[in-house]
C-alpha cells in the first residue's frame, strides 16, 4: 500500500470520526457492558460474553479485510454499518433473550469492524500516515469522554437503559453524516 497525496483533509477527518465509531463501544466497554448485562440480568459469566461478541465479530471481519475490502464501495458499505449498529442497538432494546442479545451484540461487532476496516485503508494512504492515525486516535478519544460523560451523567441517570440504548442510536446516526 502506498499513500496517496490525493486524499483530501476533508477524507482525513471523515475517517477519522468513522474509525473513532468502531472503537466507541470498545471505548465504553465499561457503560456498553454493565448497561446490558444490568437489563438482562446476566451473572458475570454472560457480561463477559458481551465483549466476547463484540470483539470475535470485530475480529472476523477485520482478519477477513483482505478478501472484502477491494471489492466493496466504500462508503455504501459504511453507509451500511451505521443503519445495522443502530438498528442492532435498538434491537437490544426489544429483546428478552440472551441469546438473541448476544446476536444483536455481535451483529453491532461486525458493523463495527467494517467501520474499523476502510478508514484504516483510508489513513493509511493519507500523505502523512503518522499524523492521520494521530488525527484520528484524538477523535476516537474524545468522542468516547463525550459519550461516556453524555451517557453517564444525563441518559442513563435519567431514562436508563432505554435512554443508553436510543441515545447510542443517535449518537452513531448523527456521525453517519461524516
Amino acid at each position: 500500500m502506498t499513500t496517496n497525496p490525493n486524499v483530501k483533509p476533508l477524507a482525513l477527518i471523515s475517517a477519522s470520526i468513522v474509525g473513532a465509531t468502531a472503537a466507541l463501544v470498545f471505548n465504553t466497554f465499561p457503560l456498553f457492558i454493565s448497561q446490558i448485562a444490568g437489563h438482562f440480568d446476566f451473572d458475570n459469566q454472560q457480561a463477559g460474553f458481551i465483549g466476547t461478541a463484540f470483539l470475535g465479530a470485530f475480529a472476523i471481519v477485520t482478519l477477513l479485510a483482505n478478501l472484502w475490502v477491494p471489492k466493496v464501495p466504500w462508503k455504501g458499505a459504511i453507509l451500511i454499518s451505521f443503519v445495522v449498529i443502530s438498528l442492532s442497538l435498538l434491537g437490544l432494546k426489544f429483546v428478552q433473550n440472551a441469546n438473541v442479545a448476544f446476536v444483536f451484540i455481535a451483529t453491532l461487532g461486525l458493523a463495527s469492524g467494517v467501520n474499523f476496516t476502510i478508514p484504516t485503508v483510508i489513513l493509511s494512504r493519507y500523505r502523512d500516515p503518522d499524523r492521520a492515525f494521530g488525527i484520528k486516535l484524538t477523535v476516537e478519544m474524545s468522542l468516547a469522554a463525550i459519550v461516556m460523560i453524555g451517557m453517564t451523567k444525563i441518559i442513563v441517570d435519567q431514562f436508563g437503559f432505554n435512554g443508553f440504548i436510543v441515545g447510542m442510536s443517535v449518537t452513531y446516526l448523527l456521525l453517519a453524516l461524516a
